[in-house]
């Protein structure tokens, strides 16, 4: 299988396993695998990315990642492994590589392959023969998706409910699911990993491949010659002064954004078709082509920057933090008989509550945020109360309205979901 590069893409799961570089052993006792256990843990809170499963083994390790706060999967694996590498070769004396230079990697679908890849990285230790049943294992995530008290080391009780949500059970389903498996599944499951460097729906798998390709054709693409680079340069980096300007003026002028905006695009658009047929007549008559190459560049890239730029805005008038916003809270399942309620959800600081969750105990919490493929901001958030009541916050805000849903979940188990839509402007909270 072909390298693939180490783009950076959100919303997707990242099948990864590194493996010791000479067929040796990367953890000897109980010790050296809770010092991986707590540096995935480190980092985890460091860098914030997702972890959905992971297993260590005697030679080998698999891990199922999202990624987030745009760190990318080789700095993830990098730190992790070159600190491990440092504490392994002082405890035994050793020296040099203890990893293979290169990991592996898979991007998968998650709606498709989440629940899968889960199965087959926990019955790892199974089709080895360590353990007879996953629940046996003390080095992978398992316990810890089936045990509530076990989930804060590494912290993933904001995965474990996604899982959940995915699956539509909790922890004996997820279980049952996992150790009930056929053996044909893991196999095909593993062949496709083997094979195959992205994986999903065949809509998921173009989407990636062109990003995947348009990242290697930035990495091969050939530097600009000395004598137009200079020009290009100072061009565009006027282009890029103006653009963000124009951009950042056309959004505070809501009336003007379409017809300008689209305007300047089109210009910029028609101006690259020119350009790209003025070079294919170039060389035909054997000309050189060398002004309308640095021509073509400036044009593209005056075209991204102007992209970026209105993603940028955007994104400033969807950025939640400082405002209130009044929303209608609607019993979901056994209590959709109720009645709706008006709640208020605080964006304060990078922290958020709500009204009623207030007054019943729940402190505010730091939220998490990204952009979904439609441009939406979507957020997630967990809060504990002092009678350890944890309530799990889901969101998604485009910028005019906002949903979501948000379970509750008693000490004693009890759990009571509602759904959240907003009713109006947000009010910035004074």
């Amino acid at each position: 299988m072909a390298r693939q590069p180490r783009v950076y893409i959100e919303d997707v799961a990242y099948y990864v396993t590194s493996r010791s570089g000479h067929s040796e052993n990367l953890f000897l006792d109980e010790g050296d695998y809770k010092e991986y256990i707590s540096l995935v843990a480190k980092y985890k809170e460091q860098y914030g990315f997702k972890l959905f499963s992971y297993v260590l083994l005697p030679t080998h390790l698999h891990m199922l990642i999202e990624l987030r706060n745009n760190i990318g999967i080789s700095n993830i694996m990098h730190d992790i492994n070159s600190l491990y590498t440092k504490s392994y070769n002082s405890k035994y004396s050793k020296k040099g590589h203890l990893f293979q230079a290169r990991f592996r990697t898979v991007i998968a679908e998650k709606e498709e392959y989440l629940l899968p890849l889960i199965k087959y990285i926990h019955l790892n230790p199974k089709r080895q023969s360590l353990v007879d049943d996953p629940n046996e294992y003390p080095y992978s995530s398992h316990s810890q998706l089936m045990d509530p008290g076990k989930r804060a080391f590494p912290n993933i009780e904001m995965e474990t409910e996604e899982i959940f949500r995915y699956l539509e059970g909790r922890e004996k389903e997820l279980n049952d699911y996992i150790v009930k498996a056929e053996k044909e599944e893991t196999d095909q499951i593993k062949k496709l990993l083997h094979r195959k460097s992205v994986v999903g729906s065949p809509q998921f798998v173009n989407r990636i491949s062109k990003i995947i390709e348009e990242s290697t054709r930035g990495q091969k693409e050939e530097e600009t010659p000395r004598k137009f680079r200079i020009i290009y340069t100072i061009i565009g980096g006027a282009a890029i002064v103006i653009l963000a300007v124009m951009v950042s003026y056309f959004y505070k002028q809501a009336t003007e954004l379409k017809t300008e905006y689209n305007a300047t695009l089109e210009l910029y658009r028609k101006t690259l078709d020119t350009l790209e047929t003025e070079k294919a007549a170039a060389l035909k008559q054997d000309k050189t082509i060398e002004e309308y190459e640095w021509k073509i560049k400036l044009t593209e890239k005056a075209i991204k920057e102007l992209e970026t730029q209105t993603q940028r805005a955007q994104a400033e008038r969807k950025a939640l933090d400082g405002y209130v916003l009044s929303v209608e809270m609607t019993p979901l399942g056994d209590h959709r008989q109720e009645a709706p309620r008006s709640d208020a959800l605080y964006f304060v600081n990078n922290r958020m509550t709500s009204e009623s969750f207030r007054q019943e105990g729940f402190p505010m919490s730091n939220y998490s945020q990204r952009e979904d493929a439609s441009g939406a901001v979507v957020w997630e958030t967990m809060q504990v109360d002092a009678k350890g009541d944890v309530a799990n916050w889901h969101g998604e805000w485009d910028g005019a309205t906002m949903k979501g849903v948000v379970s509750k979940r008693t000490a004693s188990g009890e759990v009571r979901d509602f759904s959240f839509v907003s009713k109006g402007e947000r009010l910035r909270n004074k």
